[in-house]
């Protein structure tokens, strides 16, 4: 078993979040802040949901699977440019 050791500093997210959406954005939070891109995903993350409250098709069917996941996603960054 693996040490349970805590997060550097730097990349320790900095609200408290549970659950599985908190799963998710903690890891997100936690690989940009290694990364240094801590600004670049928030800008890409405000792109993605500003698209999609203006696209009911993604609204409507949150979750996709294989290839109209990947059909949906390129057409909703297709509109981010």
């Amino acid at each position: 078993m693996l040490p349970n050791k805590p997060f550097p500093t730097a990349a320790a997210p900095p609200v408290k979040l549970f659950g599985i959406p908190a799963r998710y954005a903690n890891a997100t939070y936690t690989a940009a802040s290694k990364q240094g891109v801590l600004d670049q995903v928030e800008t890409e993350l405000l792109g993605f949901k500003s698209v999609s409250a203006r696209n009911r098709r993604a609204s409507a069917r949150p979750v996709l699977f294989g290839r109209a996941a990947a059909g949906t996603l390129a057409a909703l960054l297709s509109r981010t440019s």
